[in-house]
């Protein structure tokens, strides 16, 4: 008998294409004893209609409406309210396996775990799907070599909130900082990893992750993303230097800003006065200095390409940055 009770969070934004298909793979879990959140943020499209119909046909479904399309404040309600001994994260726009939240939790006791990470696959256009494989993924889950989650290459661990499960008497006092847009989800789990837990790896491939695709012309860059890689930025630093990491957490920071500069050269058609908004900004300025690009280079940057992004960035060479990027479809990302 299936006694412990799992919360399932799926926040929905504008997301009637992938919305059913998400909701059909949480509802054909073996796993039974199920409270699932849809927390319909904002939404513009018929999403909120597609969650009133998927809960008239199944009680364990609870459908939770708020106005502003915040991610994070849509987290955070679906935690306040939920009742379940264990609780998970889901996007729209993914999907997982029939047994993902089983076989979460049987490891879950079986271990004594406060949280089990799983393996995911990447989906394509929809249908073309690979494993991601991390070589690095138990050295950050048994080793707490947190600093692989800012590094680049095959060394690179996704610590995304969706492929775990959380055990609540440990976490549920834990929120989203609902000032960020983006990169929230790693933010979580700085604040998840400097608790006192045990974290294990369940080794199978039981989520699917729906890569969006890039575009050029994507509007990225506004005045809440200059504010959001600043907040991103601090919390990274301080995640890592709690952790005695120093040269990583200077590392980190910095590689916010690569962040940063990158978006804007690759997605914003206004980019030069946003470059000129982000060098004339305090803030960024103590950042980006050459011994900080040096202690990058160093601990973060696996590889050539890597090396030679932050090479063009530091050296303010944005236009042959900008070039390069659109020429190489994004590759230098």
């Amino acid at each position: 008998m299936q006694k412990d009770k799992i919360s399932l969070i799926i926040p929905v934004h504008n997301s009637s294409l992938t919305l059913e298909k998400c909701v059909d793979s949480v509802l054909k879990q073996t796993y039974k004893n199920l409270e699932i959140f849809l927390i319909n943020n904002g939404s513009n499209d018929n999403s909120l209609e597609i969650c009133m119909q998927i809960a008239a046909k199944d009680s364990r479904v609870r459908v939770v409406h708020i106005n502003e399309g915040n991610v994070s404040k849509a987290r955070n309600i679906a935690l306040d309210e939920m009742t379940g001994d264990y609780f998970a994260f889901i996007d729209s726009d993914d999907f997982v396996d029939e047994t993902m939240y089983e076989k979460l939790c049987e490891k879950a006791k079986l271990e004594q775990a406060d949280m089990v990470f799983c393996n995911f696959n990447i989906v394509e256009n929809g249908t073309d799907i690979k494993p991601y494989d991390e070589e690095k993924l138990k050295d950050m889950i048994y080793n707490k070599q947190f600093q692989l989650i800012f590094k680049s290459g095959k060394e690179y661990v996704k610590a995304n909130i969706w492929r775990t499960l959380f055990k609540s008497d440990t976490f549920k006092s834990i929120r989203f900082d609902d000032r960020l847009y983006f990169g929230e989800d790693f933010v979580y789990m700085f604040k998840i990893f400097q608790t006192s837990c045990n974290m294990v790896l369940l080794d199978e491939y039981l989520y699917y992750y729906s890569l969006a695709p890039i575009t050029m012309s994507k509007k990225y860059f506004n005045s809440k993303m200059l504010q959001n890689d600043k907040l991103y930025a601090k919390y990274a630093y301080e995640f890592l230097d709690n952790f005695n990491m120093h040269d990583y957490a200077v590392a980190a920071k910095y590689g916010s800003w690569i962040h940063l500069v990158h978006s804007i050269l690759a997605y914003s058609s206004n980019y030069r006065e946003e470059i000129e908004l982000v060098m004339n900004d305090e803030f960024w300025q103590e950042v980006a200095t050459k011994q900080n690009y040096k202690i990058f280079v160093k601990r973060l940057c696996a590889n050539f390409k890597f090396k030679l992004r932050a090479f063009l960035l530091q050296h303010r060479k944005f236009s042959t940055y900008r070039y390069l990027v659109k020429k190489f479809l994004n590759k230098l990302y």
